[in-house]
């Protein structure tokens, strides 16, 4: 019998799943999940866009000037642009999920209330 030693090279199993876009998948789930993360990148997004615009604006210009650098000014608004739409949605997603949550937590109170009635009616007879 022969032994030979462990490759150092790990296999396709040991390997982990989806490389570089994992860590994005997982980010973005916990954005969906976790309130606290998702407010904390929206305070982040929109401090990013409006420094971004003033910057833009009063500082850069003249090396962005439109009819020569095309590309470079196309590419700094339309980034500035999808950090205010990304802040917008999160804003949004965040709001309908506050909505949901306090539907939730109503209608449980609602049920409990009743319950409680229920109780106190038994006990009234």
């Amino acid at each position: 019998m022969s032994t030979s030693p462990p490759s150092s090279k790990p296999t396709r199993r040991e390997r982990p799943a989806g490389g570089p876009f994992r860590l994005i998948l997982l980010y973005t789930r916990g954005l969906i999940v976790d309130q606290h993360l998702r407010r904390v990148t929206m305070f982040y997004t929109v401090l990013a866009a409006m420094l971004m615009a003033f910057v833009g604006y009063a500082f850069l210009m003249d090396w962005m000037h439109p009819p020569e650098h095309f590309y470079r000014f196309a590419v700094y608004w339309l980034l500035c642009g999808w950090l205010t739409m990304l802040s917008g949605l999160l804003a949004i997603y965040d709001i309908l999920m506050v909505r949901i949550q306090a539907q939730l937590v109503r209608r449980a109170l609602r049920e409990k209330m009743l319950i409680e009635a229920a109780r106190q009616a038994e006990r009234d007879k």
